[in-house]
């Protein structure tokens, strides 16, 4: 087993995977995606894409265990931290070998369901968190592997097929009600087998070449990876009346983001010591440990509606 070196991992910017709308590319960007699509060469792989959030699984020496999103807090500037809030995962983790970093979708286990909801465990506190999982906790599709047993797979440019065989064989040791592999297709139609996704449910796939390393940072210009999802015909239609607002903000920003409410009823003692008892309230600055801890994180246009 390497050095390992747990705040490396902590500190990691993300890679970021290409998804592109074809109306804008050229028709030779066109061919090239299309060459992507069909495995050309078979030089690409495609594995199934969960609707759920991004997570780093950090299994380092001794206690040292974190789970991590790709996005910063716009205030703290660190990384936002899933740990607290997903202790049935951190359970399982502590059984993984040492020096072990993964990557997976947090979401639901079954199709069908909306990320908005995750997003309402995945936004507050540890304690609510956890409280919101009691009927029913959030499962991790692992995609991708970075480092096993200190072994870094970043800084020795492992391709991803490589890194892909060895998230099955690290599946079939600790698999768990909480953590499984993504489906993976090696074929000759990937629209094929993103359409049978989203027939089921699911959101899509993502295209990777066999070879390609991760990046942390910024994505190559070169076409390395590919999202197929779900996609609707664009139609021009004529507005005869105007929907409400959705309610449930599903969006990644969770740090930072401005609008909450809170439905249930609570004591929130304010800075000037006066103390109000309120079904529903609403807070426009930045969202406090108490905000975070009762509260949902709500859209804009439901905020003002």
């Amino acid at each position: 087993m390497g050095e390992f070196n747990f705040n490396y991992w902590l500190r990691m910017e993300p890679m970021k995977y290409a998804d592109r709308d074809p109306s804008t590319l050229s028709p030779k960007l066109l061919m090239k995606r299309q060459e992507m699509i069909d495995n050309k060469n078979g030089e690409f792989i495609a594995t199934e894409k969960h609707d759920g959030y991004w997570a780093m699984f950090i299994r380092g020496d001794g206690e040292e265990i974190a789970i991590r999103s790709r996005n910063k807090g716009k205030n703290s500037g660190e990384y936002g931290d899933f740990t607290g809030k997903l202790p049935h995962m951190v359970q399982k983790m502590h059984l993984w070998p040492s020096g072990t970093v993964v990557l997976g979708e947090v979401c639901w286990k079954e199709y069908g369901r909306n990320s908005s909801d995750i997003t309402t465990i995945l936004g507050c506190l540890d304690e609510k968190a956890v409280e919101r999982q009691k009927k029913e906790k959030l499962h991790c599709y692992i995609f991708d592997i970075l480092c096993w047993q200190g072994e870094n797979f970043v800084e020795s440019g492992m391709g991803y097929f490589d890194r892909l065989k060895h998230v099955f064989l690290f599946m079939d040791k600790y698999s768990s009600d909480n953590f499984s592999a993504t489906d993976a297709y090696f074929g000759p139609n990937y629209l094929d087998y993103s359409e049978k996704i989203v027939e089921k449910g699911g959101e899509g796939c993502v295209i990777y070449r066999c070879d390609y390393p991760y990046e942390p940072g910024k994505r190559s210009l070169a076409w390395k990876t590919l999202k197929l999802k779900a996609s609707m015909p664009e139609m021009e239609l004529l507005v005869e009346e105007a929907l409400n607002p959705n309610k449930i903000y599903d969006g990644k920003e969770l740090a930072g983001w401005p609008y909450w409410e809170i439905e249930e009823p609570v004591e929130i003692m304010l800075s000037s010591g006066d103390v109000i008892h309120e079904t529903t309230i609403y807070l426009e600055k930045n969202p406090d440990d108490i905000m975070k801890q009762y509260g949902t994180p709500v859209t804009k246009p439901y905020f003002f509606s």
